[in-house]
């Protein structure tokens, strides 16, 4: 049960990753005036990682994911703190994945 747990995770991570450096390049696109297409994509890519953070229990990137998803097509600032606590809770269940990996 413990290493389905920490696959569930690892791919957790690797989604956020995903869709972060979708974010990213979304912005940088934005700022240049070509965010028609950018933006429903990180909102969709944001979704799908809030439904299977969810369903694994990691509630900490379904909710930032769930933030991004909803800042996406709004104000630079919004989008930008969405973005940075996703990347904090993804670097929290990298923590959660090096304890559970010591643990066993």
């Amino acid at each position: 049960m413990r290493r389905l747990l920490i696959f569930g995770l690892i791919a957790i991570v690797a989604g956020a990753t995903v869709v972060m450096a979708l974010a990213q390049q979304s912005r940088h696109g934005r700022n240049r005036g070509a965010e028609e297409g950018a933006v429903p994509v990180v909102a969709a890519a944001a979704h799908t990682l809030k439904g299977s953070a969810r369903g694994i229990g990691a509630w900490r990137v379904a909710n930032t994911a769930e933030a991004l998803e909803l800042a996406a097509p709004g104000p630079a600032g919004q989008f930008k703190a969405a973005l940075g606590k996703l990347d904090v809770a993804v670097a929290e269940t990298k923590v959660a994945i090096a304890d559970l990996l010591r643990a066993n």
